[in-house]
């Protein structure tokens, strides 16, 4: 097999354990079917989103600033599109797995925030820190929300019977993204070490 496809794979492989013994073992013996898959599939997302940024590993860290605060400095639109649509599932996940309180306005403080945690990280790797990525993710934010609204009406009683009326802390998204960011930075690296010594 391919050193980078298995790379991915442990990557995604160790992500998904990690989610599914949170689910498992902490609070979802009364959660809906459709919920616990939408947490796995949270978790397959955050893991390639990580994975597609270049977000380092303990291995490869470095401290290489490279950063860029002119607005719209690349004539190239296809990135800026690409950004908003690789943050548009994440505008939908946040207020679906979250609290049924869980309005438009921490939706997009939680897209910020995870957009600024990503572009400092790049100064830690090989990219570059760029605030048109900033603001491009956060408007792919705000679409995935507004996608969720639509949807969470036109299918409003499968909503409220698996997902709003589902009691739960609201910080299930934040513990995803952080078993996502520990399994990509430390375990997956050392396993995949592991592996490669065997080969």
């Amino acid at each position: 097999m391919n050193s980078y496809i298995l790379s991915l794979t442990i990557q995604h492989i160790s992500s998904l354990f990690l989610t599914l013994f949170f689910i498992l073992f902490f609070k979802y013996n009364n959660s809906s079917i459709p919920r616990n898959i939408s947490i796995i599939l949270f978790s397959i997302y955050i893991t390639s989103l990580l994975i597609l940024v270049g977000f380092p590993t303990m291995y490869d860290i470095y401290f290489s600033p490279n950063i860029n605060l002119k607005l719209f400095l690349y004539k190239n639109y296809t990135e800026y599109i690409l950004n908003i649509l690789l943050f548009m599932p994440f505008g939908v996940f946040i207020p679906l797995l979250s609290k049924s309180k869980i309005n438009f306005i921490y939706t997009l403080f939680t897209g910020i925030i995870f957009s600024i945690f990503i572009e400092l990280s790049q100064m830690f790797g090989f990219r570059a820190t760029d605030i048109n990525d900033i603001m491009t993710n956060t408007t792919g934010t705000v679409l995935g929300y507004f996608i969720f609204f639509i949807l969470s009406k036109i299918f409003s009683k499968i909503y409220k019977k698996n997902f709003k009326n589902i009691k739960n802390s609201g910080l299930d998204c934040f513990f995803v993204i952080l078993i996502c960011i520990v399994s990509n930075f430390f375990i997956s690296p050392i396993v995949v070490s592991f592996i490669f010594n065997f080969i």
